[in-house]
């Protein structure tokens, strides 16, 4: 039997005005999310992936509903996160915490260790623990991310990158969360610390029975860390499926090109069909018509990309796939799925 998602997203959107000219008047909107879907089943990780600036942490903090959407539907353990009320809403932060991508800013410089990790224990539950149950829990918890107990009494600058990610970690887990949202958490730090820190992160998803939502621009991390991924392009998933089937065989031309661009130990080994992208990513506020990813793609069939936006459709049991090289536009059927490349030319 297939348990439930503990979370459910559901054409979550957002767009944000862009202000101009001499009144400073709103001229225009980017749309920094569109309509995306996704779950997240328990103990499990979706890895949400893409350029900067596609819509990746917009995206976790709708779920928190620090931004609030402009449409769609967010479910938590089945319940509907948007409409809760003030009360509902902060019972429901503690079950659902977010690590930063910066670990330097993420922490207050004038706080020590014991009080960061303890802070989020004494807002939510101030009542419900002793000092001397906040204490112990504190220490078990800096214990569990590496870290020793006369680490407690000191100040963030005293520790590196790695080591306040994993003071930003124990904070974030002093709540007992079910869902955690990583955004980018080792982006800013070395290779070897990363693999350290993933690894603790894994870990403690076994031991904790966590579910993670992991933002990164990295597909070797998703690789890692992952059983599904979603891939993001203009506020867009343009494709979703399992990381096997994704990493061996994608089938969006933007997911090909991400595989492509991994370094690799044996370039004999790398991706077949190497993709090259023209340009830059797309601006936000001028999404072309059609499929936002024509103006780059290289496989890219005549008028049909430009004029008709794809839809988000099964390809198989696992994937999903926003693409007219795998759907018919007009009726949504897999009409260009396996077609040969002068059949392809041809449209």
């Amino acid at each position: 039997m297939i348990s439930q998602p503990l979370l459910s997203v559901r054409n979550l959107t957002r767009s944000f005005p862009v202000q101009g000219g001499f009144f400073n008047r709103t001229v225009n909107h980017v749309r920094a999310v569109d309509s995306i879907s996704f779950e997240i089943r328990r103990a499990k990780t979706l890895g949400l992936i893409g350029e900067s600036g596609c819509g990746k942490t917009t995206v976790a903090k709708l779920i928190l509903r620090l931004i609030e959407p402009d449409r769609g539907e967010v479910q938590f353990n089945g319940e509907q996160v948007l409409d809760f009320d003030a009360a509902r809403l902060r019972a429901f932060r503690g079950r659902i915490q977010m690590i930063y991508q910066d670990p330097y800013s993420s922490l207050n410089p004038r706080m020590k260790v014991k009080d960061i990790i303890a802070e989020p224990l004494e807002i939510h539950y101030r009542h419900k623990y002793s000092a001397v149950e906040i204490q112990d829990r504190v220490a078990d918890l800096i214990k569990r991310v590496g870290l020793h107990q006369n680490d407690l009494s000191k100040y963030p600058h005293m520790f590196s990158g790695g080591q306040r990610q994993r003071i930003g970690i124990a904070r974030a887990l002093i709540l007992q969360p079910q869902l955690l949202l990583l955004d980018e958490p080792t982006s800013a730090l070395d290779v070897s610390i990363q693999a350290k820190l993933l690894k603790l992160l894994l870990q403690l998803q076994r031991v904790m029975q966590l579910t993670f939502l992991f933002i990164s621009h990295d597909m070797r991390v998703i690789q890692l860390m992952a059983d599904e991924v979603a891939v993001m392009y203009l506020g867009r998933i343009v494709e979703y499926g399992s990381v096997e089937e994704v990493f061996t065989n994608p089938r969006h031309p933007y997911t090909q090109a991400l595989l492509a661009a991994m370094p690799s130990p044996d370039p004999g080994k790398r991706l077949d069909r190497l993709v090259q992208l023209k340009g830059e990513i797309g601006d936000p506020s001028n999404i072309p018509s059609g499929c936002p990813f024509w103006p780059r793609c290289p496989q890219k069939i005549g008028d049909v990309c430009e004029s008709a936006p794809p839809q988000l459709l099964p390809v198989n049991e696992t994937t999903t796939v926003s693409c007219h090289l795998y759907h018919d536009p007009t009726s949504g059927e897999k009409s260009y799925l396996g077609a040969s490349d002068d059949s392809l030319a041809q449209h």
